[in-house]
């Protein structure tokens, strides 16, 4: 089963961002990356799945409906490690969205504002990404441009 990496935040488009961002940098660092997104039906997304391949996912699930999104285990599993298990045998990280599982998330805060930050108080925020000025938080924060650590903390 892949490692799991959640990509949150409050504005979908700095979310995709970070995730083009991130699949650049698993994937140049060697990593064979999977990207599962769950989307609503009314949101569009419909070229997403190629945006994400063309940033070097070797695998893309974009998810909707209601079973993807339950909060609670099933199978002694919670969703996307369900869909870890089913779909991204081969990766050796999984980046998703739009999931709701006690796993490794980071915040994507790219109009560099930190009041905007949704998850400051959930144990599983590993770290935010930013796009110019640093956020003072107690966590770590990644810059965009500058994901290497970051993969490197998560690949440990």
């Amino acid at each position: 089963m892949p490692r799991f990496l959640i990509v949150a935040g409050p504005d979908r488009a700095e979310r995709e961002e970070a995730l083009m961002k991130l699949i650049a940098a698993f994937s140049s660092s060697g990593y064979k990356t999977g990207v599962a997104i769950h989307r609503t039906l009314d949101d569009g997304g419909e070229c997403s799945a190629k945006r994400f391949s063309s940033a070097g996912a070797a695998q893309v699930l974009i998810t909707r409906g209601k079973e993807t999104a339950l909060r609670g285990k099933q199978g002694g599993l919670t969703p996307l490690k369900r869909i870890g298990a089913r779909y991204f045998n081969a990766a050796d990280i999984l980046l998703a969205s739009g999931y709701y599982d006690p796993l490794p998330r980071v915040e994507a805060c790219l109009s560099d504002d930190p009041s905007r930050l949704r998850h400051r108080s959930d144990p599983a925020l590993i770290g935010v990404i930013f796009r110019s000025l640093r956020p003072r938080l107690p966590i770590p924060a990644y810059p965009l441009d500058g994901l290497s650590p970051l993969v490197r903390a998560v690949m440990a």
